[in-house]
């Protein structure tokens, strides 16, 4: 009986050592493919991978900064939740841009060019990855996934069956909240935690566009929070991520274009300058106030500058023509790869041309 348990405890050892190996190779071939994406959607791509969080190895991945690491290693199961998320931010990121020319299909695979991360795209991008990671995390939090959580706070109230999601017809009578919510706030904590803290070591103003994207993607998940009735009474649920994507397309569309104020690091609206031109002649008989509004309305400029609405999903660069041909993109991939010791590995980046035809 002991060499039979022996041989099944070296068997597990065996077992477990092929998995880190194997879990190395997939962390070195991830930091090759993956160079451009940012450092939190490439951790949540790799955990999402993984079957287990027993073989996330916080430790390991790349790109990650010492507190990131240390949320990693602490909350593993809040960890899955955010790959979760981002899963469901990518399906649907595909979905709302299927039709257009920019329809998310290289970010989260190859990441964005140096011509793309500062675009509106990018703001959408940053926003629903992480209005998604939180509602996840929120939902985990309900069920009971997450050790650091439970459902959402909120006294218990009395509402009247109309203001309840599938029961308007109903006969009037009230309902006491008591269901479980899912916990926006820990969500939203929790993310915010995990995901700014590399942007926060930075002050540029691409780092301040991902902050502020990051805080309207989760603001939205939690404003619209609405009561559902389930089997054990009434709660509040995050909005699903279909109905998170379609606000967030909305809000896409009126993006707002910012740059980095002076001497400061803060984002203002990038606005056209006021009319220019010399004000008109003051006449004898206008009044000092009167000569003195007339040539504020003729200022080049807007002063102070507006900052951006907290509503607002904002962006320094304008979108490139997605259809115009450009030699430097095309279909490219890692090829020529090396593995070097101890633990790297260098890969060519090589681009292919593929010859299509399409029946018209």
């Amino acid at each position: 009986m002991l060499f039979i348990t022996c041989i099944r405890a070296r068997n597990r050892i065996i077992s477990s050592t092929s998995k880190l190996l194997l879990l190395q190779l997939l962390i070195l071939l991830l930091n090759c493919v993956l160079p451009v994406l940012s450092s939190w959607l490439m951790a949540a791509q790799l955990a999402s991978a993984l079957s287990s969080p027993d073989y996330y190895n916080c430790q390991m991945q790349p790109g990650l900064t010492r507190r990131q690491r240390d949320i990693c290693v602490r909350h593993p199961s809040a960890m899955r939740s955010i790959s979760d998320g981002l899963r469901a931010a990518i399906d649907e990121c595909h979905a709302q841009f299927e039709r257009e020319r920019w329809n998310c299909s290289a970010t989260f695979s190859v990441g964005m060019s140096t011509k793309e991360d500062s675009t509106p795209e990018a703001a959408f991008v940053f926003a629903i990855s992480s209005g998604g990671a939180s509602g996840a995390v929120a939902k985990a939090c309900a069920r009971g996934e997450i050790a650091d959580c439970g459902c959402g706070g909120g006294e218990q109230t009395v509402i009247n069956s109309p203001d309840v999601e599938g029961l308007s017809g109903a006969d009037p009578q009230q309902f006491i909240w008591a269901g479980c919510s899912d916990n926006i706030r820990f969500g939203n904590q929790f993310t915010r935690k995990f995901i700014d803290t590399a942007e926060k070591q930075r002050n540029d103003a691409k780092s301040l566009m991902n902050l502020h994207n990051n805080r309207v993607g989760r603001r939205l998940m939690a404003m619209n929070m609405r009561k559902k009735c389930k089997c054990h009474g009434v709660s509040g649920a995050v909005p699903t991520m279909d109905e998170f994507a379609i606000l967030l397309k909305q809000k896409y569309a009126n993006a707002k274009q910012v740059i980095l104020a002076p001497d400061s690091a803060l984002l203002v609206l990038n606005l056209p300058p006021s009319p220019a031109g010399k004000p008109p002649a003051a006449t004898a008989s206008a009044s000092r106030a009167e000569r003195f509004l007339t040539a504020q309305s003729y200022q080049p400029h807007h002063f102070p500058p507006p900052q951006p609405s907290r509503a607002d999903l904002v962006f320094l660069e304008r979108s490139p023509d997605y259809c115009m041909l450009q030699a430097e993109n095309g279909q490219k991939e890692p090829c020529r790869c090396k593995f070097v010791w101890c633990c790297d590995v260098k890969c060519d980046i090589c681009r292919r041309e593929i010859e299509r035809r399409f029946c018209r």
